[in-house]
């Protein structure tokens, strides 16, 4: 799987960096949808493209620049921004993924035809809190792609140590007992740390 990349437009003279971060995604479909949010995107209207960009952003001044160079361009201006927002959105949800171009999965989409982005978001963040241990302001700044990698490492980690399938009891074998025993206290630490938070 490809982590995503953050990508960098340029509104008015100033650079902006998006990010497509857990947070910024699920936003975008809490309040608009990502259909409505693709569609928007697409035809260029102008508060669509502003809320991917106010979402997923660094700069807050960003909307003022963004309305200074319509005013002064014409909406036709918004047109550099459709292929970035796209892409950006492409990277929320795991749409393009080199993984999924191959074998026709995708490791950062939802997992059921019936799961809505909004509870695979939620899903995420569950993973994020409680299966790494991250913070929630930690699992928020991270991409969708960045967590499911982050889930895949763990439970590699932890087949590896504690055995699996696929012949990993060599690998197991292999890995100090002081490694092992380290590995499981953190594991504690951090589910009480998820229960505390």
């Amino acid at each position: 799987m490809r982590l995503a990349n953050e990508i960098t437009i340029t509104v008015d003279g100033v650079a902006v960096t998006l990010r497509p971060t857990l947070r910024a995604a699920y936003r975008l479909e809490e309040t608009y949808g990502f259909k409505a949010i693709l569609t928007g995107i697409t035809e260029g209207q102008i508060v669509t493209m502003a809320a991917v960009i106010r979402e997923a952003g660094d700069y807050p001044a960003a909307m003022l620049n963004l309305l200074t160079m319509i005013e002064r361009d014409g909406s036709e201006a918004l047109d550099i921004f459709k292929l970035p927002l796209l892409n950006l959105v492409g990277e929320m949800i795991g749409v393009g993924d080199e993984e999924e171009k191959l074998t026709g999965k995708s490791a950062t989409v939802a997992d059921s035809s019936t799961e809505s982005f909004g509870t695979y978001f939620e899903r995420l963040f569950s993973i994020g809190t409680g299966w790494l241990g991250w913070t929630p302001a930690d699992t928020w700044r991270a991409t969708p792609a960045e967590i499911v990698a982050a889930q895949k490492g763990r439970v590699d980690m932890l087949r590896a140590i504690f055995g699996g399938k696929d012949g990993e009891e060599e690998a197991r074998k292999k890995i100090p007992l002081s490694t092992k025993v380290s590995v499981a206290m953190e594991s504690l630490r951090a589910r009480f740390k998820a229960k505390e938070a």
